[in-house]
């Protein structure tokens, strides 16, 4: 009979701790076991041009020491702003998606006191002007500036002899006018530096 009452006396206080056990961990929450619970700091990135405005719109991705994205990139808003809610660590920012007229930045941005302000360029407009022997202007002139590297999207000139390009990438080296093609009757000339120009003047030669 002792032994009886010790048998059920020990299966009680197992179930007294297997009750318990549950217990406590049900007062945890899975988010806050993964995030550190209510120990969250707010990092806060704004992008702003050359001009201190802000820029809406942009894509901002949240990194880890520079290497583990967290969470989903988001948009900054119309102040230029956008905030994470994060557990304590090592964060920088990274741009990336940007909208015309803006240029994409190269890497990691670190947040210093639990934020960072990011300047964007704004793309610079080039522009290519042919003419022919006289001075009139030549439509239907297909082009594409390319740098060292890439040949970018291409542009027809207009009524004007005028093809436009915004290059919203970061240029490599020189760049350059390549014709793709030119109306009946002219030859298509080599290609042309800008030499560092943003508008240039181009004359075809007759066949």
């Amino acid at each position: 009979m002792k032994n009886f009452k010790k048998i059920v006396s020990l299966l009680l206080l197992l179930s007294l701790a297997v009750v318990l056990t549950f217990g406590f961990t049900a007062c945890t929450t899975p988010d806050e076991e993964e995030e550190g619970g209510d120990d969250k700091v707010t990092y806060t990135v704004t992008v702003v041009d050359k001009d201190n405005n802000p820029i809406p719109s942009v894509k901002i991705q949240l990194y880890l020491d520079d290497t583990v994205p967290m969470g989903k990139a988001d948009f900054t808003d119309e102040s230029g702003k956008i905030s994470f809610s994060l557990k304590e660590g090592n964060y920088s920012a990274k741009v990336v998606g940007v909208q015309s007229p803006y240029i994409m930045p190269d890497g990691y941005f670190d947040l210093t006191d639990n934020k960072v302000t990011i300047e964007i360029e704004t793309a610079p407009r080039y522009r290519v002007t042919v003419l022919d022997g006289e001075g009139a202007p030549v439509a239907g002139v297909l082009l594409q500036l390319c740098d060292d590297v890439t040949c970018f999207t291409p542009s027809v000139t207009n009524e004007n002899g005028v093809a436009e390009f915004v290059i919203m990438n970061s240029i490599t080296g020189e760049l350059k006018a390549q014709f793709n093609t030119v109306p009946e009757g002219f030859e298509l000339p080599e290609k042309t530096s800008l030499g560092g120009a943003t508008e240039i003047t181009v004359t075809l030669e007759n066949k």
